[in-house]
């Protein structure tokens, strides 16, 4: 996690949500409490993670996303790269790999 570029949402000093980029442009941690969702949080931390990456130089994000969060990096730009089928337990999850390219 030292390799990590961390932001933090914090509210009347309580975390509410988090995000981190690596330096080969993944995007690994995407939280928001979910007393506080719905806020704008998580577009706050994903609009100021993507303009570190721009200072940085990368060419783009990419990320691992659920179903549940699609809409969510669909609604900000991003796109499928891939489409996967996680197997745990015998029990089967639907993820993607999704990207933005940085101008």
């Amino acid at each position: 996690m030292s390799a990590h570029y961390f932001l933090v949402a914090v509210i009347a000093d309580k975390v509410v949500g988090f995000t981190s980029l690596r330096d080969d442009g993944y995007l690994d941690y995407m939280f928001t409490h979910h007393d506080h969702q719905g806020l704008g949080i998580a577009t706050m931390l994903l609009l100021n993670l993507e303009a570190r990456a721009r200072e940085i130089q990368l060419k783009e994000i990419f990320v691992d996303v659920s179903i549940t969060a699609r809409p969510f990096f669909l609604h900000h730009g991003y796109t499928i790269r891939e489409r996967n089928i996680k197997i745990i337990k015998d029990v089967s999850f639907e993820n993607a790999v999704m990207q933005k390219a940085l101008s």
